[in-house]
């Protein structure tokens, strides 16, 4: 078996129009571990026994609903989303082509499942009452892509050329345009592209989790991103950039700036990954010997996902509702202070060597 070479970032940034950011985003590798309370080998307990990653997983989230309500929401999803995944035996799996519909259905129970506890929190807080958000994640474990999706975040494919948006927007302004009742440039400067059908929370009674999937090549470049890019930067200029851009920290940073330039209306959120040539998997272990800073995402079993269903799997398929409701969910996705970011250059690059030691089992 053979393993693909990634190196990833991701940056969010307030804009220039915001007075907070309420994007959230998370990016990071997938990997088994052990917590170590004691033990009689060489190394100082607690600790955790690390083995290489064997996927990785990407979460862009728009929140909305007020200053608070949105970023409370934003943060809240991914965080019930990755608890969830974590907390799933199925995650740590590699899901073959025989199970990979089940995979699918059990991550639409996840979104759907953050959706109730958005919802929850929501009624039981005066302060986050209607709060919402968007959430497109995507789960790679090479060469396979797997997406759910929820809102107007996207993520988008450039392979050599050609840049294309893998998910769609859940806004009246696409759906209006998928009913032919507009053009693409009438879609693109409409009210109705800030109003959405579809999210996570916003005192809707349900969500629609779209989920996609995808098989990935060498050379290809993903991008996840919230709205306050694409609202100023279209798809060739983005496609452009990120071809003239190869390390994606910069990519991240420049995308955020290209936006800012042009309006800079919305929190800017991106997360880039280039997948480049094989490489044979690291069977090492590595020891994280201080805890104290770990977070421990409890089981959160009021949430548990209990799909399982099976079915064959489509070469490239897209799993969606086919008349989704017209509800007005909400015209404002926005908002978190400062600037986020975060890069990763392989498995273990983000990791303090200082911290981390690597033993040959």
């Amino acid at each position: 078996m053979k393993n693909q070479s990634i190196v990833y970032a991701g940056q969010s940034d307030c804009g220039l129009k915001r007075s907070s950011n309420q994007d959230s985003f998370i990016a990071a590798d997938l990997t088994r571990s052990l917590r170590v309370e004691s033990t009689n080998l060489s190394f100082k307990t607690p600790a955790r026994l690390c083995g290489g990653a064997f996927g990785h997983l990407f979460i862009v989230a728009d929140g909305m609903g007020g200053h608070q309500g949105g970023n409370r929401a934003s943060e809240l999803a991914i965080n019930y989303f990755v608890t969830n995944l974590l907390n799933n035996l199925r995650w740590t799996l590699r899901p073959d082509r025989n199970s990979e519909q089940s995979f699918l259905a059990e991550l639409q129970d996840v979104l759907v499942e953050t959706h109730r506890a958005i919802i929850s929190e929501s009624k039981s807080t005066p302060d986050f009452k209607g709060m919402g958000t968007t959430l497109t994640a995507a789960y790679i474990v090479w060469p396979r892509l797997w997406i759910v999706h929820a809102g107007d975040t996207r993520c988008y494919i450039s392979r050599r050329d050609d840049l294309q948006q893998l998910t769609r927007d859940h806004t009246m302004a696409s759906q209006l345009l998928e009913q032919g009742a507009i053009t693409a440039e009438e879609a693109s400067k409409s009210h109705w592209a800030s109003v959405l059908w579809n999210a996570i929370g916003a005192d809707a009674e349900e969500v629609i989790a779209d989920t996609y999937q995808l098989e990935l090549q060498p050379g290809d470049r993903l991008l996840l991103c919230s709205d306050g890019l694409n609202k100023h930067v279209d798809d060739l200029a983005i496609n452009k950039l990120l071809h003239d851009t190869p390390d994606p920290a910069t990519a991240c940073q420049k995308l955020i700036d290209l936006a800012n330039s042009l309006g800079g209306s919305d929190n800017i959120t991106a997360i880039v990954a280039n997948f480049s040539k094989y490489l044979e998997p690291e069977l090492i272990t590595s020891i994280v010997p201080s805890i104290e800073n770990e977070m421990i995402l409890e089981n959160l079993s009021r949430f548990a996902s209990s799909a399982d269903t099976t079915g064959t799997f489509p070469a490239i398929t897209n799993e969606t509702a086919d008349n989704p409701p017209s509800t007005n969910l909400g015209t404002n996705l926005g908002t978190n202070s400062g600037t986020n970011s975060g890069t990763n250059s392989g498995t273990e690059a983000s990791k303090d060597p200082e911290e981390i030691d690597t033993l040959d089992f």
